[in-house]
């Protein structure tokens, strides 16, 4: 890897089947590589597996050490057996779209032609996500009994990367920050 930026940490609803479990905590790393699609992934998983991440026992949607996910790798456009450029449901997933908008607003998505930006502002996903910087300050409301909890969480629960070249950060800010 020759350039890694990292996006704000957001603390993310979960979505999906699986709503009974911790909220996440969701960014997205951008980098220049010279890894290929299919090693990109393939390293990707090591490091999941490394962090102990063993999906055999997984539910799936449900609770994970560490999920890597490739977003992009330029504008290339694939579909293989294990791998589909870009991410197939990034567009409807704010947990996604609102790390990728801090790290690069005016990225055109392959597929649709459409800034990160514009399917940001387009995204029908109402999951709450709240500022990592802000998560102390802002307790989350637990729906089911109406109280304010602070969840509990590890770390770095998900992270999401898409590899570029080159890869441009948000004009007049610097790598990482909102």
């Amino acid at each position: 890897m020759e350039r890694l930026d990292i996006s704000p940490f957001y603390l993310t609803q979960p979505v999906g089947p699986v709503q009974s479990q911790s909220w996440f905590v969701n960014a997205v790393a951008g980098v220049e590589t010279r890894l290929g699609p299919a090693a990109l992934l393939a390293l990707l998983s090591r490091i999941e597996t490394a962090s102990g991440r063993n999906r055999k026992r997984e539910i799936q949607g449900g609770p994970r050490s560490l999920d890597l996910d490739l977003l992009f790798c330029g504008q290339r456009v694939m579909r293989t057996r294990t791998l589909v450029l870009p991410h197939p449901r990034l567009h409807r997933r704010r947990f996604v779209l609102q790390p990728l908008a801090d790290l690069a607003p005016e990225w055109i998505h392959p597929r649709f032609g459409k800034t990160i930006d514009t399917l940001l502002r387009e995204v029908d996903d109402t999951a709450r996500i709240i500022p990592w910087s802000e998560w102390a300050r802002t307790p989350v409301i637990d729906e089911s009994s109406r109280a304010a909890t602070l969840p509990v969480i590890p770390w770095m629960r998900v992270m999401r990367g898409f590899a570029s070249a080159p890869f441009q950060p948000k004009p007049g800010g610097t790598p990482g920050s909102p």
